[in-house]
Order: structure tokens, then C-alpha cells, then sequence
């Protein structure tokens, strides 16, 4: 890579890094001063799944094309898997219970799951096919914010929401997905880069929708 290049990809590494300490914090100070009242346990256990699968695809694209990039991906697929975690720890102890918004994203989780299984089959692939993985990981983070959405029209808002988490989300995403696009243009557009951006773009996608929900209540 480029000298000019490899800064870039650096600053956004080290931005994403940043961001993502950052966002994490926010969000466990606020639900320890405030409590977790309309925060979907469903969407950060699943948000738990969704960063372990894509490092998971971040490990086998760095053994396609081993670069410095593909590294700090699996650093930051890494670190996510740990905010989402934590967060998911407190939000146990901190939030009013399990609910049936909990127990919708579970039953969505499950039946896409068969669903994804079932295509999978069809085309003789299996889980460990890059896009059977990448698919899966948009569903356990697309679907389960959707219903964060919909859980914060029910309970008329959420106060469990740090502003600072919201907006946070977005830039992290984005610099992840410019992390991804350098490194489709330094390797190729292997699987497991299609895949990750798949589920990226999807991330995106739910996750405006849950903040125009959140900004109109």
C-alpha cells in the first residue's frame, strides 16, 4: 500500500478506535446513572453476534490477503465484540426486565436463521461460506434494531439512549465502512470483504431508522 494510503487507513483506524471507546462509555455511564428503561436487551446480544461474525470474516479475509489493514479490522471487530458485551452485561442488571420485544427478536433471529439455513442448503453452501456468515450477521443486526425501533413507538421513547451512543453509531459505521472500501481496493473484492460490507450497509440502514424513531419521541 501507498505510503499516502496506509496514513489514511491508520487515521481511520485509530478514529474508529476512538470513536468506539467513546461510544461504548457514554452509553454504560448513562445506563448506570439512569438506568436502561426502552433499550432492547434482544438488540446488543445480538449486537454481540454480529461483531463475532464479522471477526470472524475479518480472520479469514487477513489470511487471504494478509495486510496491515485486515489486521486492524480484526483488532476493531474485536473491540466491538467487547463494548457490545459490557453493554449487553449492564443493560441485564440495569433494565426493567425481559419483554416481548425481547422475545420477538428471538423468534426472528430463529426463523431467519432457518430461512438463511434453507438457501444455504439450496445453493450447497455452508455456515462457514463467507456470505452465508455475512447474511447472518445483517440479520442480527438489522432485525434487532428494527424491533429497538418499534420497542421505542411502544414505550414512547428511550430513556436509556445516550445521545451521544446515537450519533456515535453512525460515524463509527461510516468509518468502518470506509476502513472496508480501502481494503476491497488494496485486495479484491473477496468474499469475506463482500460480506462484512453487506452486513455494514444493513447496520446502517436499521440504524437511521431507529434514530428518526428516537429523535420523533
Amino acid at each position: 500500500m501507498l505510503l499516502g494510503k496506509q496514513f489514511i487507513t491508520d487515521l481511520l483506524f485509530g478514529v474508529q478506535v476512538v470513536l468506539a471507546v467513546i461510544f461504548g462509555y457514554s452509553q454504560v455511564t448513562h445506563m448506570l446513572q439512569n438506568g436502561a428503561d426502552g433499550v432492547s436487551i434482544g438488540m446488543w446480544t445480538s449486537f454481540c453476534l454480529f461483531a463475532g461474525l464479522n471477526l470472524g470474516l475479518a480472520i479469514k479475509a487477513n489470511k487471504v490477503y494478509p495486510d496491515r489493514n485486515s489486521q486492524q479490522n480484526i483488532f476493531v471487530y474485536g473491540l466491538w465484540v467487547l463494548i457490545a458485551a459490557l453493554n449487553a452485561t449492564i443493560i441485564l442488571v440495569k433494565s426493567p426486565g425481559w419483554d416481548r420485544t425481547d422475545t420477538t427478536v428471538v423468534i426472528l433471529l430463529l426463523f431467519g436463521t432457518l430461512v438463511i439455513g434453507f438457501v444455504a442448503k439450496k445453493k450447497h453452501l455452508n455456515i462457514r461460506d463467507p456470505m452465508i456468515r455475512g447474511w447472518l450477521a445483517l440479520l442480527c443486526k438489522a432485525m434487532p434494531q428494527l424491533a429497538q425501533a418499534w420497542k421505542i413507538v411502544l414505550n414512547r421513547g428511550a430513556p436509556g439512549f445516550s445521545p451521544a451512543m446515537v450519533w456515535l453509531g453512525h460515524a463509527t459505521i461510516l468509518v468502518r465502512l470506509a476502513q472496508l472500501g480501502f481494503a476491497v481496493r488494496e485486495a479484491g473484492w473477496d468474499k469475506n470483504r463482500r460480506a462484512s460490507l453487506l452486513s455494514e450497509i444493513g447496520n446502517e440502514l436499521s440504524w437511521i431508522i431507529v434514530t428518526i424513531i428516537w429523535l420523533m419521541y
